[in-house]
């Protein structure tokens, strides 16, 4: 199985809103954990069978002064044909165009045990979760209890 992922922090309403205008008429939502919304979405242009190749959104999460990591990825079975693992590529790289469109800053990460503060490149945020930030409330992984993240 091959997955191409980006994350990045976003408000929960974002998200909602990226999902419709990406005009998606297949989405299923599976609680994955008391951290974890995660949304399978057939994305346009992808095969019929969702399982094929499909965007696994794991949502933002709001929760009281915490706002919670958002990861797009997309998922191809490693017995697909390569047109369709093609199909795959194409729909993640339209899917992470729009997103990454929307995200404006970068992130640093503290390790609250060590002190250690260490820039992720990889991980951004949208204008709203910089907004977030700046109101002094916190932004995390879920299930990572001793890593904290700061607007770069």
């Amino acid at each position: 199985m091959g997955t191409r992922r980006i994350a990045f922090f976003a408000r929960p309403a974002e998200v909602t809103e990226w999902i419709q205008e990406l005009g998606s008429a297949r989405v299923v939502t599976v609680h994955a954990g008391p951290w974890q919304t995660r949304l399978f979405v057939g994305l346009p242009g992808a095969p019929a069978c969702p399982w094929d190749s499909l965007a696994v959104w794991d949502l933002p999460i709001e929760q009281g002064e915490v706002l919670y990591l958002s990861v797009l990825a997309v998922r191809t079975s490693g017995g697909q044909a390569d047109a369709v693992k093609s199909q795959g590529d194409v729909a993640f790289a339209r899917v992470a165009s729009f997103v990454r469109r929307r995200l404006v800053a970068g992130v640093s990460a503290t390790n609250e045990t060590s002190g250690v503060v260490v820039p992720y490149r990889g991980i951004r945020c949208t204008e709203l979760a910089v907004a977030w930030a700046g109101r002094g409330l916190a932004l995390r992984q879920p299930g990572v209890e001793n890593i904290s993240f700061a607007i770069a």
